[in-house]
């Protein structure tokens, strides 16, 4: 009893001495970038978090385990999706526009700062028709010679790599109907965090629509961007890629968007964002780890700069038309939910206090 009682109280002298440390290291750090009172240092505390986190990596801790090999059925031979990732990849995130991204490019960056893991890449809108050949060497290009795992996002379509040579995919969805009018409204209102409108609205192309028009007035009036595929069927064009028939034949582009979601490792849910990072960390923890905690601490921020300024709701009977309009993709989202949500529940996602 006495020896536990002398470990214990260790223990306690250790933690102490700890909660000492870090806090000489904070003010220090304040002090020498000019904080000039005890309430600019507490101010700071949260943008000099990464540089404590660097000195003691536990303090940023995981809170999903990483899942363990018999909580898993056999694997089935060309599906990555929902199967972990051991080794250290690269990642490539197909991101949609108005699904999410930015704040697990958020995470990625406040995880990136703590652990120094990995190398984070953008690149310009690629979701135009291109060829495959083109596009799978732009990406290469991107990765040669890359020293460490790389974490790549940007707007593109999918590509299929015959062999295991690629990166390991990964996306968020967002519900069609909601992601089309935040898109809408975004492209031509900005939010905080992307407020350059002018911008913006020349990606839309000068025949695209009145800019002060509503979303209702857009389907009434069949501007472009309420009409045509590559807006009205965006994820199923994502997900099929680059195939010539992907933006041509919806029902080609929904079944081979079904097929290859099946080559991600994980296909998020943005309602279930908080799940879909904790998903990331149990699949991919060389990456993602402390991801779920981070995007803890960032997610009221991150909602509130990326939320569209100005919007307004479709009435229902443009509702109704934007159902028959996007039929395709609505369909993809509800068969990429139910496979989130089976994925949940294999890695047992939600049933501790934590994870």
């Amino acid at each position: 009893m006495a020896a536990f009682r002398l470990r214990h109280k260790s223990s306690y002298i250790v933690w102490v001495l700890t909660i000492v440390i870090c806090a000489l290291f904070l003010l220090k750090i304040a002090l020498s970038q000019g904080s000039s009172s005890v309430s600019d240092f507490f101010k700071r505390g949260q943008d000099l978090l990464p540089q404590f986190e660097r000195l003691f990596p536990d303090q940023a801790p995981t809170l999903c385990a990483p899942v363990k090999d018999e909580d898993l059925g056999p694997a089935t031979p060309g599906v990555k999706y929902g199967r972990p990732v051991r080794q250290r990849s690269h990642v490539m995130y197909t991101s949609v526009p108005k699904c999410g991204s930015r704040s697990l490019i958020w995470v990625m960056w406040n995880i990136n700062g703590a652990r120094n893991n990995s190398d984070i890449k953008d690149f310009d809108y690629r979701l135009d028709d291109s060829t495959i050949e083109k596009e799978k060497g732009f990406l290469d290009s991107l990765l040669q010679g890359a020293s460490r795992p790389t974490f790549l996002h940007g707007h593109q379509r999918f590509i299929n790599y015959e062999k295991d040579e690629g990166p390991v995919y990964i996306t968020i969805l967002r519900e069609p109907i909601s992601r089309f009018v935040s898109w809408y409204y975004f492209m031509r209102h900005g939010d905080a965090d992307m407020n350059d409108t002018k911008a913006l609205q020349d990606q839309l192309g000068s025949n695209s629509t009145v800019l002060n028009e509503t979303i209702d007035d857009c389907f009434k009036n069949k501007r472009e961007s309420c009409v045509i595929d590559y807006y009205l069927a965006m994820n199923v064009m994502v997900f099929c890629g680059y195939h010539q028939d992907c933006s041509r034949d919806r029902g080609f582009a929904l079944s081979e968007a079904k097929k290859n979601l099946e080559r991600y490792m994980v296909v998020g849910i943005m309602e279930e964002y908080e799940d879909t990072v904790r998903v990331l960390e149990k699949l991919m923890p060389s990456i993602f780890g402390g991801g779920a905690k981070m995007y803890q601490r960032i997610q009221a921020e991150s909602a509130s700069i990326s939320k569209t300024k100005f919007k307004i709701a479709p009435s229902s009977a443009t509702l109704e038309v934007m159902k028959a309009s996007m039929k395709e993709d609505i369909e993809f989202y509800d068969f990429a939910k139910q496979r989130f949500h089976d994925l949940k529940q294999t890695l047992k996602i939600g049933t501790t206090r934590d994870c």
